[in-house]
């Protein structure tokens, strides 16, 4: 039983190492005012900016996955502060039968998130799945909230050699707003509502 209880506990301790100081070697990395990714062929690094506690309505998303992606999650959500002036107005618009559904999608900011830890990235990935779930079965919306920080980008790099390719990558990283997510988890929608 002892052995056990040791084992569990060096389980934990590897998680933690690995997942909350970054040992794997894979994730962002924090550096003074910037964060730092590294992709294998590509190092990206970015300006931090102003704080993020805001929760999002979700109309659409993907996962991110390649050898150079820098992201986790890609969002269409529209912020709660939004949610709730077109609840005000409309307040079905959350329903895809609903006229203003398709305004208010309209209306939906391009968010891509790097998560900061396995834990918001289960959580912003789960909240895609269940989207697209809750969309084929007619069920629900979903949300998320988030914590973090808007990122600008600023440079990219190859690891090889150093050479840069900030004016070959770095438009299509300007398209939508980037947000470190030090932490999320998926919400029930009617607190962003009223």
């Amino acid at each position: 039983m002892g052995k056990l209880v040791l084992f569990a506990a060096s389980l934990a301790a590897i998680y933690f190492l690995v997942d909350h100081i970054g040992l794997a070697g894979s994730g962002p990395r924090e550096d003074g005012q910037h964060v730092i990714v590294k992709t294998e062929d590509l190092e990206f690094r970015f300006e931090k900016g102003a704080s993020v506690v805001t929760s999002y309505m979700v109309f659409g998303g993907s996962l991110v996955s390649g050898r150079n992606s820098f992201s986790d999650v890609g969002m269409a959500t529209l912020d709660e502060r939004s949610v709730r002036a077109y609840s005000g107005r409309y307040p079905d618009f959350f329903e895809c039968s609903s006229p203003a559904a398709a305004q208010a999608k309209q209306q939906a900011e391009s968010l891509t998130f790097i998560a900061s830890n396995d834990a918001a990235r289960s959580a912003l990935r789960e909240a895609i799945t269940l989207h697209d779930e809750r969309v084929r079965s007619d069920g629900e919306r979903t949300c998320i909230a988030v914590r973090g920080l808007e990122l600008q980008p600023e440079s990219i790099h190859r690891t090889e050699n150093g050479s840069d390719m900030t004016s070959q990558l770095g438009g299509a990283m300007r398209r939508s707003k980037l947000v470190l997510a030090r932490s999320a988890s998926v919400v029930d929608c009617r607190t962003l509502l009223w």
